[in-house]
């Protein structure tokens, strides 16, 4: 759910992950990546990383926006979100979540 993403506009996208692992808290314990385009900066910032914002957190659920900034090519994008600690007995890989949504 969200904006459609389109070059040189910025988006957001409201995820839903299930079962979140118990090291994530708020937002920061999320670290995040895009593959496949470039991103240009936020509004008025030097930042072109995806923004992230928690909804909602209990123990079956994560609810969180991703603020997208406007993105410089067309193409592909992969979000990719992992907690910054992972937990005891998992790997990163095994708890990231990604989502690709197509660039116009």
């Amino acid at each position: 759910d969200g904006e459609a993403c389109q070059v040189g506009v910025g988006c957001s996208l409201v995820l839903t992950i299930l079962s979140p692992p118990s090291s994530i808290v708020d937002a920061s314990d999320i670290v995040s990546s895009v593959l496949g385009v470039t991103l240009g900066r936020h509004p008025g910032s030097r930042d072109t990383s995806p923004r992230l914002q928690v909804l909602t957190l209990t123990a079956s659920e994560l609810q969180l926006i991703a603020a997208i900034p406007p993105p410089a090519t067309s193409g592909n994008l992969t979000l990719i979100l992992k907690p910054a600690v992972a937990s005891p007995g998992f790997s990163d890989e095994e708890l990231q979540v990604q989502t690709t949504l197509e660039i116009d």
